[in-house]
């Protein structure tokens, strides 16, 4: 039987990669980022800047099995000239395990995305946010509240990844609706293990 575990940090132990970009609401600076009991909330005029959460990551020890990440998760705020614009999530020293373009802006914002990795070693979710005063007059704010990701360890004899030989692709059509004489199809992809 797979276990499940859930790992997560807050919001305020964002680590931001240039934080000399970083201005006051007013747009003079370099500032720095208000850490609070909510998570961290910065602000910025131009250009971009990346904002990385360190996620704790389950290892086994004296034990051949791996632990996945089945999945991960962030909460972010964003309001005026920002926008986030990409997210990678990085397996150890720069494996990007997953990325993907995005066009957040405006909102509270949870987004979610399914990983099923290996994750032999630390993990992190990295976001990158860009600045445009021309979007919005003003600076970009961001208040960034916490992040996560789902790990489980497989169980014995599991594919461990999605890329594992003994899992074959299988196209389905699923009824989604009927007109008339007509039945409409939504073409759906699922993948079983042999």
């Amino acid at each position: 039987m797979a276990k499940y575990y859930n790992y997560s940090v807050h919001g305020v132990s964002t680590d931001i990669e240039y934080p000399g970009r970083l201005t006051d609401r007013n747009g003079n600076g370099p500032a720095h980022p208000r850490r609070a009991g909510w998570g961290t909330q910065i602000y910025q005029k131009e250009g971009f800047n990346w904002f990385h959460f360190a996620l704790p990551t389950p290892t086994r020890i004296r034990s051949n099995n791996k632990i996945m990440i089945w999945s991960a998760y962030f909460d972010v705020e964003i309001d005026g000239a920002a926008e986030l614009s990409k997210i990678d999530v990085r397996e150890g020293e720069g494996n990007i395990i997953y990325s993907r373009t995005t066009h957040l802006k405006q909102g509270k914002h949870s987004e979610s995305f399914s990983l099923r990795s290996a994750a032999n070693k630390p993990i992190v979710i990295s976001v990158r946010v860009d600045f445009n005063s021309e979007w919005s007059p003003g600076v970009g704010e961001v208040i960034f509240r916490g992040a996560g990701g789902n790990f489980r360890r497989p169980a014995p004899g599991e594919p461990t990844t999605l890329n594992d030989p003994r899992l074959i692709d299988v196209n389905l059509a699923i009824p989604i609706a009927v007109q008339s004489d007509n039945d409409l199809y939504q073409s759906s992809r699922i993948r079983v293990v042999l």
